[in-house]
């Protein structure tokens, strides 16, 4: 099988989509399956060969990227801005683009497909979104190519984030609803990563539920076999993932914080919290967590080979679920293929998180806003979480469910099937 994928983010970006799909196209080519992935420029001193398949690299994510590339700046400005360009962008810049930044990489990438395409043969395109540009270079392909089978694969939709909007629903509420359904339509098939998503896309665009397949997250991170034990009167607390607005809001998270510590402070245990991720300068965390009055040591931009080390370190793994019921964390595979004790704070009843931790021991899940009666569980959970030993079979178990050569199986399933 030969597979066009259409990936605005691959590597070397640090984001889930990225992340998952370098680990597909790996397990994929092991399979003896050929993918040509087409991404944007980053970085020419990325070594594109170390991934094992053909990549190329046409136009940019963002006009960011485009003048930081210009300016040479690449390797330490893209994706990050001074306040003052930052304020630009978003009041000057970002209002008024469509359908999202990436929309100056559809048409080199578009050209550059249709020359692909014409050139050799290839069984299927698969598109990867967000950004939603690239579904809309592959519905050109499909017109253009109707034979070819295209796989749309969607991380986050499109046009369904009433509370944290891609584009400017002043202007293109109405087109952006109309183009995703379009996409929905014309493609041969939708993958998502939670049952949630499914329906949603169901109820709200009329596509038939058997075009939609759901496919989980995966663990892109190499554990040791046995990860080892965390001997300290303290308890080690780390949450790694990001803040979004209106969709996973710090004030929240630490709102809980402060509860645990209370009912910690209690029972007396000592915790220490700590925070791994990037973006959190956007939301001013270091006075937040002041005024809050925790202690909470802030690790940004932590190196991608560092997280196994910092994951291990830890005796629980602190989880933020979204505030919708069709999105889920991508971090949530590798919680779970960690073994380590995971406290996981849900905002919504119905949040597409909790089947995934179902068939997980080593779990306890508190809703927001947390209230006393939840005290005696979590001092519970924490004291058991000071003496963990996971089952290394469940473990193992677990690990087998969310390798990247089983989801890849699930991709190239869902295609044959076609």
């Amino acid at each position: 099988m030969k597979i066009l994928l259409l990936a605005p983010y691959f590597a070397p970006y640090n984001n889930p989509r990225a992340l998952r799909w370098v680990s597909l196209v790996q397990a994929m080519g092991k399979m003896g399956v050929s993918v040509t992935v087409l991404c944007s420029f980053f970085s020419e001193s990325v070594r594109r060969e170390d991934f094992k398949v053909e990549v190329i690299p046409v136009g940019y994510n963002s006009l960011q990227e485009f003048l930081a590339m210009r300016s040479k700046k690449a390797g330490s400005s893209v994706g990050t801005t001074n306040n003052w360009k930052y304020l630009a962008h978003q009041l000057l810049w970002k209002p008024f683009i469509f359908p999202d930044e990436s929309f100056i990489w559809k048409r080199p990438a578009l050209s550059k497909a249709l020359s692909l395409l014409s050139a050799e043969h290839f069984d299927a395109v698969i598109s990867v979104g967000l950004p939603f540009s690239a579904h809309l270079v592959a519905k050109e392909i499909k017109a253009t190519f109707p034979d070819i089978t295209w796989l749309m694969d969607v991380g986050d939709p499109y046009a369904l984030q009433e509370n944290h909007p891609i584009s400017n629903p002043v202007f293109f509420k109405k087109r952006s609803h109309l183009l995703e359904r379009e996409c929905l339509l014309q493609c041969d098939r939708v993958a998502v990563t939670n049952k949630g998503m499914k329906n949603k896309y169901a109820d709200t665009f009329d596509v038939p539920k058997e075009k939609i397949r759901v496919i989980p997250p995966l663990n892109s991170i190499q554990f040791l076999d046995k990860a080892p034990s965390v001997t300290t009167e303290t308890i080690q607390i780390g949450y790694f993932g990001s803040f979004f607005r209106n969709i996973r809001e710090p004030k929240i998270l630490l709102d809980a914080i402060g509860h645990l510590d209370a009912w910690a402070s209690k029972a007396n245990l000592s915790i220490q919290w700590h925070f791994f991720g990037n973006g959190f300068e956007r939301f001013n965390l270091d006075k937040r967590i002041r005024e809050y009055g925790l202690s909470i040591e802030v690790h940004s931009k932590v190196d991608r080979l560092q997280i196994t080390t910092f994951m291990e370190s830890m005796n629980v793994l602190l989880h933020f679920g979204n505030a919708t019921d069709f999105q889920i964390p991508s971090k949530i595979a590798e919680y779970i293929c960690s073994g380590k004790s995971i406290l996981h704070v849900q905002q919504i009843a119905a949040d597409p998180v909790l089947p995934l931790l179902k068939n997980y021991p080593y779990a306890l899940e508190i809703k927001t806003p947390l209230e006393e009666k939840d005290g005696s569980a979590v001092i519970n959970f924490l004291e058991k979480a000071l003496q963990h030993q996971p089952d290394t079979e469940l473990v193992e178990k677990h690990r087998c469910k969310y390798k990247p050569e089983e989801i890849a199986k699930e991709y190239l399933e869902l295609l044959r099937s076609i």
